[in-house]
C-alpha cells in the first residue's frame, strides 16, 4: 500500500513539474508581399539538430506548438513554392505563450535558399497578464550580482536589501517563493550563474 501511494505522489510531482516547464508557441505563417496566410505550412523548433516539436499550419496560416521546453530555440518555416526561413534565438519563457508569426517569401530561382533572420525580443509580451519580468541567461551574465536573490532585486516592483537580497515584493514582506526554469525553488538558493537560465 506505502509503494502503491509512494508512486502515485511521485507520478504527480512528475506530471507537475513536466507542467511547470512547458510553454507554447503560436502564430501565422503569412506571403511578406500579400500578407495572405499560407496553409499547410510546416514550422519546426529545433536544438541544434534536434527537433523539439512542429506543425503545419491551418487554412488560416495558423499554428500552435506546445509543448516546449524554455530556452532559446531556433524557429525554421518551410512552404512549398516559398523560401525557407530560420529565426534564431526565439526565447520561451516558462508557462507562457510566445507569438511569432513568420513571412515568407516566394521563390524567384530554382537555388535552394533560406533565409536567417535573429529574433527580436518584444517590447510588450501579449502573454503577459501579470507584473514581473523573466531574466534571460544573457542578461544574468552581465549582472554584478552572483545569487538568484541579487537577480531578482533587478525587477521592477522588488526591492532591495542592502544590495544583497530581496526587501519585499510589491510591499508583500514574507511568502515570498521564487522560481528558477519554471521549477519551484526549495531550501537555498545558492544556485551558479552559469546555471540560471531563467
Amino acid at each position: 500500500m506505502f509503494r502503491k501511494l509512494l508512486l502515485v505522489v511521485f507520478a504527480v510531482f512528475t506530471a507537475i513539474s513536466g507542467f511547470a516547464q512547458s510553454t507554447t508557441l503560436k502564430g501565422r505563417v503569412i506571403d511578406k508581399a500579400t500578407g495572405e496566410a499560407i496553409p499547410f505550412a510546416n514550422v519546426v523548433v529545433m536544438s541544434g539538430e534536434t527537433q523539439l516539436g512542429g506543425r503545419a499550419t491551418d487554412f488560416e496560416g495558423n499554428y500552435t506548438i506546445k509543448p516546449l521546453p524554455p530556452g532559446n530555440w531556433t524557429v525554421k518555416a518551410t512552404a512549398v513554392g516559398y523560401q525557407g526561413l530560420e529565426v534564431e534565438r526565439v526565447l520561451l519563457k516558462s508557462d507562457a505563450i510566445r507569438f511569432l508569426d513568420l513571412e515568407l517569401i516566394t521563390k524567384t530561382e530554382q537555388i535552394a535558399e533560406v533565409q536567417v533572420i535573429a529574433y527580436k525580443v518584444p517590447l510588450i509580451d501579449k502573454d503577459n497578464t501579470q507584473t514581473g519580468e523573466t531574466v534571460t541567461a544573457e542578461d544574468i551574465e552581465k549582472m554584478p550580482g552572483r545569487s538568484v536573490l541579487s537577480v531578482a532585486s533587478t525587477v521592477a516592483g522588488v526591492s532591495s536589501r542592502d544590495g544583497n537580497g530581496v526587501g519585499n515584493i510589491r510591499g508583500a514582506r514574507g511568502g515570498n517563493i521564487y522560481f528558477v526554469d519554471g521549477v519551484r525553488v526549495r531550501g537555498g538558493l545558492s544556485i551558479p550563474k552559469a546555471a540560471q537560465e531563467q
